[in-house]
């Protein structure tokens, strides 16, 4: 407490004479307990910590009777403390008065809330994006416990499985969570971790396809007028499946919580405060009724509207777990048909220079054990685009022909990484094609058939043709020059063999 009140600079009064007749209440607080209620949220649009004080002190002395010790403000973590002589006066400021009205000028009130306890909001963000590698809520929860000696457990959960290495964890003691600041970073079974302390979250939903996180991050630290914004006030993850985005901001760029959407290239995207636990079920047989689906056990009762889109439904449920087992599942059975579930219609998605070449394949090395261990990977399920490969590879090919110097671009990728990369893209295809059991021309789906491999095994007992070593040469050579036949051999052979006579088609 005593850190505490160094970071918000509060002076304790001294301890003061109970009236006659006390009540517990009554008593000053002893001087290393001081008794104060929390402002949860201070307004984005006043910056200045001072006149945000001045301002809540004058309205609750003047409009509302209410006597105060000190305020203090942090506007970088949108916090307020405010001091008061005992107990009693804390419950008159939170049960009674809960809230006040700052006049500011804005068109906008601003309404300042009083609380007695504190749910601060943190997300640890794991730095890695495959699923199987990543640490569960409970062990995120223990690490951030023992590294920060949290006096209480702290709840933890993963934020969306759309984004699984980011965990969202709330806590109660500012003074901890002060103390806690300064370090941002630790390991957490052996990855990289990164906090941001008292962050806010949105998401953004159905972004053009061209979208990258650079631009994402261009067009917020416009709208906040903060061009020299640090990474670590910003952290933005696109998902190149889902085409959703997710953002968290925290000390001054909280700021962008002023905004509810964003401008993308002209496009205006609405900022979400969560996602709307949205599958994709599919394919869809023509005989098959959609109450079945919509009434399947697998979604307990929680489906809030079904689309019919082509070959497949778009799912709409209401309970996050359900949603989340549903992910998990990945399948379910009406009848004898089986059918797929998908965060996405990633079939519909085709690979090209914007989501792939010129930007994520440039991400990886030319292995493709890392996307086998991750079956989920987009490039195994997005559509072959025939056209943006062969302008990829038409690119480096003649690169390669001409035998130009190799140049790295600014991945740090020289040309014939690329071309290595290119190769694996095909390989990928295949492989994510063969995994689905069939793929689309047009509006024909052709089926796989799965003739096992047959292997002859030859040993010592098996009867093999003699036969003679030579070169390839001699095994190819046409030991004639040009062979002529005016098709009386063909006629010949049947005559031959006691069968009707050929008749030409000259006769």
């Amino acid at each position: 407490m005593d850190n505490l009140r160094k970071y918000l600079k509060i002076e304790l009064p001294l301890p003061l004479v109970p009236n006659p007749g006390p009540t517990i209440d009554d008593f000053p607080p002893p001087a290393n307990d001081p008794i104060v209620a929390y402002i949860p949220e201070l307004p984005l649009q006043i910056v200045d910590n001072h006149k945000l004080e001045v301002m809540i002190r004058q309205c609750l002395e003047r409009k509302h009777r209410q006597e105060v010790v000190d305020i203090k403000c942090d506007t970088h973590l949108g916090i307020g403390m405010v001091h008061l002589q005992n107990c009693k006066e804390r419950d008159h400021l939170v049960k009674i008065i809960e809230s006040i009205i700052l006049d500011s000028g804005e068109k906008n009130n601003i309404i300042i809330k009083f609380v007695s306890d504190l749910e601060l909001i943190s997300y640890v963000v794991i730095d890695s994006t495959n699923y199987r590698d990543l640490p569960s809520p409970n062990e995120v929860a223990q690490r951030c416990v023992e590294l920060y000696k949290f006096s209480r457990s702290i709840l933890c959960e993963q934020l969306s499985i759309q984004f699984p290495n980011i965990f969202r964890i709330v806590s109660n003691s500012l003074e901890e969570l002060i103390e806690a600041i300064p370090r941002k970073t630790f390991s957490i079974n052996g990855q990289n971790a990164t906090v941001y302390f008292r962050a806010d979250c949105c998401f953004l939903e159905e972004l053009p396809g061209h979208t990258n996180i650079n631009q994402l991050r261009h067009a917020i630290t416009d709208q906040i007028s903060q061009e020299n914004t640090s990474t670590e006030s910003i952290y933005i993850q696109y998902n190149q499946a889902t085409t959703n985005a997710v953002v968290l901001t925290c000390s001054r760029a909280r700021r962008w919580a002023l905004f509810n959407s964003i401008n993308l290239d002209g496009q205006r995207i609405q900022k979400k405060n969560s996602l709307p636990y949205r599958l994709i079920v599919r394919p869809i047989p023509k005989d098959l009724s959609i109450s079945h689906i919509k009434n399947h056990k697998i979604f307990e009762n929680t489906v809030d509207q079904v689309l019919v889109k082509n070959n497949h439904l778009v799912v709409e449920l209401s309970n996050k777990i359900v949603y989340e087992k549903c992910v998990n599942q990945g399948a379910l059975r009406v009848g004898d048909q089986y059918l797929f579930i998908e965060i996405n219609n990633s079939k519909e998605k085709e690979i090209d220079a914007e989501n792939w070449y010129e930007t994520e394949m440039c991400k990886h090395v030319p292995d493709i054990m890392p996307f086998i261990r991750n079956p989920k990977h987009p490039i195994l399920h997005w559509k072959w685009n025939p056209q943006a490969f062969q302008e990829q590879y038409r690119r480096y090919a003649t690169i390669q022909r001409r035998g130009m110097t190799s140049e790295r671009d600014r991945h740090g990728i020289d040309d014939n990484q690329k071309r290595h990369l290119l190769r694996v893209t095909v390989m990928l295809n295949t492989i994510g094609t063969v995994w689905e059991g069939g793929y689309r021309v047009g509006e024909r789906e052709i089926k796989i058939k799965e003739d096992l491999l047959k292997t002859i095994v030859y040993d010592h007992r098996s009867k093999l043709e003699r036969g003679a070593t030579m070169s390839l040469f001699e095994a190819t050579k046409v030991p004639y020059t040009s062979t002529l036949d005016n098709g009386s051999s063909i006629k010949a052979y049947p005559v031959s063999s006691a069968r009707r006579k050929m008749v030409s088609p000259d006769v």
